[in-house]
């Protein structure tokens, strides 16, 4: 599809006693069903925030759902954010708190790679979708320049590569404003969340808020989401 890439951010908190049937939902049927019939949408994939969440209102999220966006409208999306009118989605009806939020950000620059290479310069591939886990920075400045300075990625242990973004400038209306402005992703092939987000507050000094996630599936390409869908029947 021709367009702007973009992230989408999806933060939700499951009903209290239903955790388990909101993620049996979120990753067999929502993932899927938003990467097929969702429009511009073309892939995702899904995070838990690592076990010490922040919950002072900022970012008070347990999951993630992150997906990658083009649209050459977005004002056109969010009136119609569908293929169809209509589409077959799976109901989740009581299976999540009310506080959820959605925000699309647009990148800045290209996703630097931690040997100093760039890649995306003028769109994006699957957003984190090999990380074994990520870091996301944001604040209300714009976050240091990575194109510049990405060589310091090899100096954070795990480090595999980071993206700039800022808050588009059309969001879903009726969505609670976005605390923030601008972020950073830094994607990790270590298995401890804890050390990942560590060594990202200790190289970024005076960050407004670095939270981790550990992904909870795979990366659900429009491929992998049409074959969810087939078998479920």
């Amino acid at each position: 599809m021709i367009g702007t890439a973009y992230i989408f951010l999806a933060l939700t908190n499951p009903t209290g006693p239903r955790e388990a049937e909101f993620n049996e939902w979120y990753s067999r049927c929502h993932i899927p069903e938003v990467v097929t019939h969702g429009r511009g949408f073309s892939g995702g994939r899904r995070f838990r925030q690592h076990g010490n969440f922040r919950s002072d209102g900022v970012l008070a999220w347990r999951y993630l759902a992150l997906y990658d966006l083009t649209s050459d409208d977005l004002q056109g999306y969010h009136r119609q954010p569908w293929n169809e009118h209509r589409p077959a989605l799976t109901p989740f009806t009581g299976l999540l708190q009310d506080d959820h939020a959605a925000w699309i950000f647009s990148p800045v620059g290209p996703r630097v790679r931690a040997d100093g290479s760039a890649s995306g310069e003028h769109g994006h591939v699957g957003t984190a979708a090999d990380a074994a886990c990520l870091v996301m920075e944001m604040g209300n400045a714009l976050v240091h320049d990575l194109t510049a300075t990405g060589s310091w990625l090899s100096h954070m242990p795990g480090a595999t590569a980071a993206r700039r973004y800022r808050l588009a400038e059309h969001q879903r209306p009726g969505q609670p404003a976005a605390p923030l402005q601008h972020l950073a992703l830094y994607e990790f092939d270590l298995q401890d969340a804890g050390i990942a987000q560590a060594s990202v507050v200790a190289a970024r000094q005076g960050a407004t808020i670095v939270t981790a996630w550990i992904p909870l599936d795979e990366y659900v390409d429009t491929r992998a989401a049409a074959a969810a869908i087939a078998a479920r029947g």
